[in-house]
């Protein structure tokens, strides 16, 4: 039963891993473009990563890298679903 247990840990564990590698953005990432988009305003994903690209090498010195739109979008998923079941 114990080995059992560990090998379905380690299968969510790669799991886990897959889906921030296909995603290709950190949760570090996806705080500092949520954040700027809040601070600065920005509305649409088109604006936030127009602004991210504008703003790289000032975000270099947080740790973020560029990030794509569809990226973003796929990240920001859960964030939306959660946000229509508390409306």
């Amino acid at each position: 039963m114990i080995h059992s247990n560990e090998r379905i840990i380690k299968h969510k564990i790669g799991l886990l891993n897959l889906a921030e590698e296909l995603c290709n953005v950190s949760r570090w990432s996806q705080f500092i473009a949520l954040g700027l988009a809040q601070l600065s305003g920005r509305s649409s994903l088109r604006d936030i990563v127009s602004n991210m690209g504008a703003q790289m090498n000032k975000l270099y010195h947080l740790g973020t890298a560029s990030v794509s739109r569809s990226s973003l979008a796929r990240v920001n998923e859960p964030v939306v679903q959660a946000g229509r079941r508390l409306a």
